[in-house]
């Protein structure tokens, strides 16, 4: 492997969503309009308080509506 190659998997890009996501991006217009603030009040009856916290309700929530808006049948084929 040559040393532009190496060097390349060597370097940490940093950016944040802000800087990826474009500002009309449909996503920003569902986090914008959707208040999901339901969806944990809904789904306490089904976490418990003893062990390991269970996956955030919202999160798991926001991604299948994202797999749904933009026709993504599974994350594990896309890793």
């Amino acid at each position: 492997m040559s040393h532009q190659k190496t060097q390349a998997k060597d370097e940490f890009i940093m950016s944040t969503m802000e800087d990826i996501v474009p500002k009309d991006h449909l996503v920003r217009k569902l986090i914008k309009h959707v208040d999901y603030t339901f969806i944990r009040e809904l789904a306490k009856p089904y976490y418990s308080d003893i062990g390991r916290p269970g996956y955030d309700p919202v999160v798991l929530f926001k991604i299948a509506i994202l797999k749904s808006t933009f026709g993504i049948s599974s994350i594990e084929k896309d890793l």
